[in-house]
């Protein structure tokens, strides 16, 4: 939106609000003045139509142009002597310097407040203290509903990982090859998932022995005396019941990098202690709200969640809680450091086309963080530690409001990835294509959530969306994870 149209929209904000007070009339005056945020937006919507539609489109709703675009503006392109704050009718009246309202009823909506008086400026500290004391309370239900979780996903994941230790055994007397190894694949080989009576699994087959025609991977040829319901040969794996705890789940050869994506998070989860906890709790809460892929298709999956928050946590936050293992580290001087002992890249054939694949990844990097000792992790802690420094201390709570923020927009669905300068390289009609382009951390060409529909997508920010306006207006975390909630 153009500096003059935002003046011009401001402008007429401030005159609306002048017009329409609702400040009990024995306390009205010429520097201070209160409408409802509701009748605010109606009014735009009606006689603004115009440059109301391409606020929506440029900042999503009304609020986030305020919050952004208006108080930005303010004090420097546009000379004022007018300032503003958005507040809850609720926490209005606990204002004492802010004048009494025309009536009880305006207590329950949001206010837009306009105001002149310097006296009024302490408002900007009380509203920041108000916002710090929910995401404190929203850092400790966080937490609390974390080591539920937690507790649960360590029984759960015992229960899998006898079910691959038994399947481990029978493959290698079936096969007698002790080179091929089954392993747990996704979010519950790191403990963050919660039981979905689902087990995946993928059978690893070390280089020197992968066959580049590969004709072994198309169908398993061993017998494990489970219940085969539906095999899958062109899929590359097998559904299967196991006969012992009736769980279902499916077996292949992990050709696609994914037990390697679970070793690179793994890695991640070292540096922070913040990072298990939101990744447990957003994993958590998108199945409870069935926009989680195993609840339904055509939607985002647990690793897009994941590598949605690593690309937070990275990449947008002003001050960053992780780096990017994948990238060069100079001072890496680690011999056992995984991006210097590597093999080398892995060639793998992807549409067609033949790739060489750098799996690399630093596995020797320690975080110190210069503000608090709080989340500290110490993951890596040995002699030959790379160190680097963050300036985070933000809490779990101010942390998930953010991640909800930021993707409330559908905007940020478009590129997001570990390595951004690599998405930018990507051909242009190659993530234009897709609503959503979470790229691979292994393959750059590779979108993991290409089958997400623009429906869910836009189902997914709009429910990301109605959970941060709750969680600012006092609701709790178990409240936004009711399944009863829309």
């Amino acid at each position: 939106m153009h500096i003059k149209s935002t003046i011009y929209f401001l402008e007429r904000i401030i005159k609306f609000a002048k017009d329409n007070d609702i400040v009990d009339s024995e306390y009205q005056g010429d520097k201070l003045f209160v409408v409802t945020f509701k009748a605010l937006e109606n009014y735009l919507k009606e006689f603004l139509e115009k440059d109301y539609k391409t606020v929506v489109e440029e900042f999503d709703d009304l609020y986030s142009f305020l919050m952004v675009q208006g108080l930005c503006i303010s004090g420097r392109e546009w000379k004022t002597e007018w300032s503003y704050r958005i507040i809850h009718g609720s926490k209005y009246i606990h204002i004492h310097h802010f004048p009494p309202l025309k009536s009880d009823f305006f207590h329950t909506y949001n206010l837009f407040v306009l105001y002149q008086d310097p006296n009024l400026v302490s408002y900007d500290h009380e509203t920041q203290e108000m916002y710090e004391a929910i995401e404190k309370k929203l850092s400790k239900e966080i937490n609390i509903c974390y080591n539920h979780v937690n507790s649960l996903s360590e029984d759960h994941y015992k229960v899998l990982s006898s079910i691959k230790i038994s399947l481990n055994s029978r493959l290698n007397k079936a096969l007698g090859d002790s080179n091929l190894i089954i392993q747990l694949l996704g979010p519950i080989n790191n403990q963050l998932s919660l039981n979905d009576g689902y087990i995946t699994l993928g059978i690893r087959i070390p280089q020197s022995t992968l066959k580049k025609d590969a004709l072994q991977r198309n169908s398993p040829n061993w017998k494990t005396s489970m219940e085969a319901t539906l095999p899958m040969p062109l899929a590359k794996k097998t559904i299967f019941t196991d006969p012992v705890t009736g769980m279902k789940g499916s077996i292949g050869v992990d050709d696609c990098f994914i037990y390697d994506r679970d070793l690179l998070i793994a890695e991640y989860l070292k540096l922070d202690k913040r990072i298990r906890s939101l990744i447990t709790i957003i994993l958590y809460f998108t199945k409870l709200k069935k926009i989680n892929k195993s609840y339904q298709g055509f939607t985002l999956s647990s690793y897009s969640y994941i590598f949605m928050l690593l690309h937070f946590l990275m990449n947008v936050i002003e001050n960053p809680i992780i780096p990017n293992l994948q990238n060069s580290f100079g001072d890496c001087n680690s011999p056992d450091c995984f991006y210097n002992c590597n093999n080398g890249p892995v060639e793998r054939s992807f549409n067609n086309e033949t790739h060489y694949i750098d799996l690399s990844y630093h596995t020797c990097v320690r975080i110190i963080n210069k503000r608090t000792y709080t989340y500290n992790n110490n993951g890596n802690s040995g002699t030959n530690c790379t160190i680097w420094y963050s300036q985070n201390n933000e809490n779990t709570g101010a942390l998930f409001l953010g991640f909800l923020d930021y993707y409330s927009k559908v905007k940020n669905y478009k590129k997001v990835s570990l390595n951004n300068y690599e998405v930018l390289e990507l051909k242009k009609e190659e993530w234009q294509r897709y609503h959503v382009y979470i790229q691979d951390p292994f393959l750059p060409q590779k979108n993991i959530a290409s089958s997400c529909h623009y429906r869910s997508m836009e189902n997914i920010s709009k429910t990301f969306h109605s959970a941060s306006v709750k969680l600012r207006r006092g609701s709790s975390f178990e409240n936004i994870c009711d399944t009863m909630e829309t």
